[in-house]
Parts: structure tokens; C-alpha cells; sequence
């Protein structure tokens, strides 16, 4: 999902606020995909552009046109009790780092928020790396542990970043039977 992702990763490095995981949110308890999420998708009040297509039954791969594949990645998602999350791993790494969103998605839109601060005295395992304004977060419980730890990190009031939409686009192009 996007230079959003790579955009607040960036910001979460340097700020402070950033936070990772590295096993999977999702595991064996990744939702199967939907079809109808492949397509266009443009982040609102922007006009970067992202193709989503289906990978495997569960998960999607999305990419940024006009970046030359050089902001791709994948994401799976998984319902923890009534929330639904991404578990978001942008190509690239050496290590595969696993960003965690809020999300909620309707047929034409797309709402998510980037999970930046924890307490560390409640988070699951974790290691903290960097000092001072670069500390980042990096849990290294396992996924089983993740996805028991994250319902109670997500009631926290400000755990999650500002949220973000992307909006589905729709073809400029009439019906073939027109």
C-alpha cells in the first residue's frame, strides 16, 4: 500500500513514531483476497497512483505507477475480533519488515491508519533500536503472539497515525458496447 507506507516508515525512522514487526500480523489467519480490490487505487488529494492484483488467494500486490516497480510490495489481511488490519511488507528490504494498518474498505474506498506508537512496558516482545529521536519499535513476538497483543494496542488512543484513503479509480473508457 504504498508510498504512503514508505512515506510514513520514513517518517516513524525519523520522528520516532515508527513501528514494525518482524513475523507476520496475518500467518495462516489471512483472510482470502477479494477480486474486486484488483484495479487503481489514488491516495485522496494526490495524484500517486497504485495497481493492486492478486498474488495469491491471500495476498495483493500493489505498486506505484510511473515509480518503475521501485515502490511494490504486498499485503494480506486479517480480522482480529471486529477490526480488520493489513499486514503490509514493502520489496526491498534485506529483512522483510512488517508494517501494520488499521483498515476499512468499502468497494470504492480504502480507509487505513499506520500503527506508530506503542508502550513498550505492554508491548508484546520487541527490541527497541536507535537512540533518541530514531528509536523505533520492532516486535519480535511471533505472529500468534501479534495478533493476541494487537487488539489491546489498538484501544490506546493515539497508537495509529493519521488515516489516509485511497479512493478506487474509475475507467475514463465507455462500456465495450457503447
Amino acid at each position: 500500500m504504498l508510498k504512503l507506507a514508505a512515506l510514513a516508515l520514513f517518517i516513524g525512522l525519523t520522528t520516532g513514531c515508527s513501528v514494525v514487526a518482524l513475523h507476520p500480523l496475518a500467518g495462516d489467519q489471512a483472510m482470502p483476497v477479494d477480486p474486486a480490490m484488483a484495479g487503481l487505487w489514488r491516495q485522496l488529494g494526490e495524484t500517486d497512483t497504485y495497481r493492486f492484483t492478486v498474488e495469491d488467494a491471500t495476498t495483493i500486490k500493489y505498486c506505484e505507477l510511473d515509480a518503475k516497480d521501485e515502490n511494490c510490495g504486498t499485503f494480506q489481511l486479517v480480522k482480529l475480533g471486529p477490526q480488520l488490519y493489513a499486514d503490509l511488507v514493502p520489496d526491498g528490504s534485506i529483512v522483510p519488515l512488517h508494517l501494520i494498518l488499521r483498515v476499512k474498505i468499502s468497494a470504492d474506498e480504502i480507509r487505513m491508519a499506520m500503527l506508530e506508537k506503542v508502550d513498550a512496558a505492554t508491548a508484546p516482545r520487541h527490541e527497541i533500536v536507535g537512540k533518541g529521536d530514531t528509536q523505533q519499535v520492532v516486535f519480535t513476538a511471533s505472529t500468534k503472539e501479534l495478533q493476541a497483543a494487537l487488539p489491546r494496542l489498538a484501544a490506546k488512543p493515539g497508537a495509529f497515525g493519521e488515516e489516509q484513503v485511497l479512493q478506487r479509480v474509475k475507467s475514463a473508457r465507455p462500456p465495450a458496447d457503447f
